[in-house]
């Protein structure tokens, strides 16, 4: 709904990927990559349009309605986009088809709705399939019949999984009358304008920014609730064409261990989903070289570029349509520690950053995690099976096989190690509680793989032979041992390996790339760290806000980081210190025992120490330098 008093201008909602437009506020991550890519980049992308994160916050916040005037600027962009292309809505004998994806300032990987093939109906599908393949068309138009009744009109799950279930045993046109069928006997039949469809789409992208799954992720991540998301409307290419088509996902520099070479994953006759779902294991991105030599070079320049521009490593969606390279989405990738910290340093020697860069893009979290004990040995454990090393570090736990069971787990104070079949978005509260986790399907590039590495977890992924029998509560692995729920593993993202029985573990030692990045820590941090807390007489214990007393000479503060969540309430306790009308003669901030997922970027000042302990010290030297750097005069004093 449309606020009183707001007046209404659609016009300024939309935005084609040719404007000069680039604000990644306003067209979200998505939409401002396009406009880069298009624009000054003069890269491959299939043309279209951004709707705005204002629309969402002008019309979608309330009730998710594409209001009239905003609807008829979509329709306008329609067919101005259909003329571009010399295409029709609508037009069985050249249709218009298009994506309908999410696009939010910060990359939330997965966790929002993509509606892929919109455009498709019974009049197009028949022709379409004598123009290509039968099997093209039919599986394209199951594609987003199966989507529009999960994400769009939101079926009840129970519903949506006996459909999957009977659709398994039927014919690509059977699936189709299938999923018609079940979208009308819960209300309105299928839409078969292509208009309909897209406003339909985007009224669903943006209900998915307060799906819970989003809302769970934002808050691990610390990302602001009223950034909205923005819709990009996407001609669509088709990966799935014939066998000189193909998709994949490729990251500019090696997210695991930071090395500059291209990494990831690449799928022949495939869509993009099938490659970030992990419902099948890929090829390595290496293959596209052997496909083609020079589709290869095309990507490789299209990789440099989009580097060059976000200064950054990016994570780049890509799609092969009969041979040509079409680039759908660049951003910036998520990483492990060990390659955070690498990537930071040798963009650094390249001239990409500066050092103060570096400082700050490399995350507490990361620092703290590259401290943790690392395993030293496997001695004794049976190898059980082997996989994608997907996301490095050693995790220890006792096997579950849902992320509910995870859940429930880890509210009993056992660390899980979650393995199943594949994970998707309605996955990320097991995912966030669990030690390692472990799919049988999917590669470097999965949803698993993606977010296991944002969240410096272990994972192994597309573990060969491993099946899991929901009934019975087993595993069982290509090594033919059976393990049962409960049995204590370990899951090595380094190496690829799960293990029976728990590993060794020791002291870690720092690499040369951490060496450099602690080594600027150190010359930009002026704030002492102190390992052993001060006598707690006369010092002012300062966890809430209004724990501190104006005129308090001596304070702690000293906040129960519990990740991202808990930055807003250190900011509000910082706030209340150094804001105060007599400010403390000395302010110290303690580091907590774990910082699970947090990153502060201290706006007040100064301070006079640092508190850490043995296991934190590298993350308190990157919390010195940050703080030293933001620190204003303390008023009063």
């Amino acid at each position: 709904m449309v606020p009183e008093g707001v007046p209404l201008n659609a016009d300024q909602h939309i935005h084609t990927f040719d404007s000069p437009l680039q604000d990644k506020l306003q067209l979200g991550g998505k939409g401002a990559s396009l406009a880069r890519m298009t624009g000054s980049m003069g890269l491959p992308v299939p043309p279209g349009f951004t709707i705005t994160t204002g629309a969402w916050r002008t019309f979608a916040r309330e009730e998710a309605i594409v209001p009239a005037d905003l609807a008829e600027s979509v329709r306008e962009h329609l067919r101005e986009l259909g003329a571009k292309l010399g295409r029709q809505m609508d037009n069985p004998d050249n249709p218009l088809l298009l994506s309908c994806r999410s696009g939010a300032p910060v990359s939330m990987p997965g966790m929002m709705d993509t509606v892929l093939n919109v455009g498709m109906s019974d009049e197009v599908v028949t022709t379409l399939a004598a123009r290509t393949t039968e099997r093209f068309a039919w599986k394209s138009y199951a594609r987003l019949l199966s989507t529009f009744a999960e994400v769009v009109r939101e079926l009840p799950a129970d519903l949506l999984a006996a459909t999957h279930h009977e659709a398994d045993s039927l014919d690509d046109q059977a699936i189709v009358a299938l999923w018609k069928r079940v979208i009308e006997s819960e209300g309105r039949p299928f839409p078969q304008r292509t208009e309909d469809q897209v406003l339909e789409s985007i009224e669903a992208v943006w209900r998915s920014w307060n799906r819970p799954r989003a809302q769970r992720y934002r808050r691990y991540r610390g990302i602001d609730e009223s950034l909205g998301t923005a819709v990009t409307v996407q001609a669509m290419v088709f990966g799935n064409l014939d066998d000189d088509s193909g998709t994949g996902v490729v990251f500019t520099r090696d997210p695991v261990t930071g090395v500059a070479a291209p990494y990831g994953d690449f799928m022949r006759c495939a869509q993009g989903e099938d490659v970030v779902n992990g419902s099948q294991i890929p090829e390595t991105i290496e293959s596209l070289r052997d496909q083609s030599q020079d589709l290869w070079d095309s990507l490789q320049k299209a990789l440099a570029a989009i580097e060059l521009d976000i200064h950054d490593m990016g994570d780049i969606e890509f799609t092969v349509q009969h041979g040509k390279l079409w680039i759908l989405q660049a951003r910036a990738g998520q990483r492990s520690p060990a390659a955070a910290v690498r990537i930071a340093v040798e963009m650094v020697d390249e001239g990409l950053i500066d050092i103060d860069t570096a400082i700050d893009r490399v995350s507490l979290s990361a620092v703290e995690h590259l401290q943790a004990p690392v395993c030293h040995s496997f001695d004794g454990l049976a190898e059980l099976g082997s996989g994608v090393p997907a996301s490095p570090g050693t995790g220890v736990g006792v096997a579950v096989l849902d992320p509910a069971r995870a859940e429930e787990l880890a509210e009993e104070g056992i660390v899980p190690i979650l393995l199943c079949p594949t994970t998707s978005p309605q996955d990320i509260n097991g995912m966030i509680v669990s030690a390692g986790i472990v799919t049988a399907l999917g590669g470097r590039a999965s949803h698993a793989a993606v977010v296991a590495r944002g969240m410096g977890k272990p994972a192994v992924c597309g573990v060969e032979g491993m099946v899991i029998d929901p009934v019975e509560r087993t595993v069982t692995f290509a090594s033919g041992i059976v393990i049962h729920e409960g049995d204590l593993i370990t899951v090595s993202g380094d190496q690829g390996l799960v293990l029976l029985g728990e590993a060794q573990f020791s002291d870690p030692a720092p690499d040369r790339w951490l060496e450099r990045f602690l080594g600027w820590c150190d010359e930009r941090g002026r704030v002492p760290i102190l390992i052993t807390r001060p006598d707690s007489a006369g010092v002012g214990i300062v966890s809430e806000p209004e724990d501190f007393i104006d005129g308090t000479d001596v304070v702690l503060v000293d906040v129960p980081w519990e990740g991202p969540e808990s930055t807003s309430l250190l900011e509000r306790v910082c706030r209340s210190v150094f804001e105060a009308t007599s400010p403390p003669r000395e302010a110290y901030i303690a580091m907590p025992n774990n910082l699970a997922g947090i990153d502060f970027r201290p706006s007040f000042g100064p301070w006079d120490g640092i508190l850490a302990h043995d296991g934190n010290t590298w993350a308190a030297r990157l919390l010195s330098a940050r703080l030293t750097a933001t620190e204003p005069a303390r008023a009063g004093g």
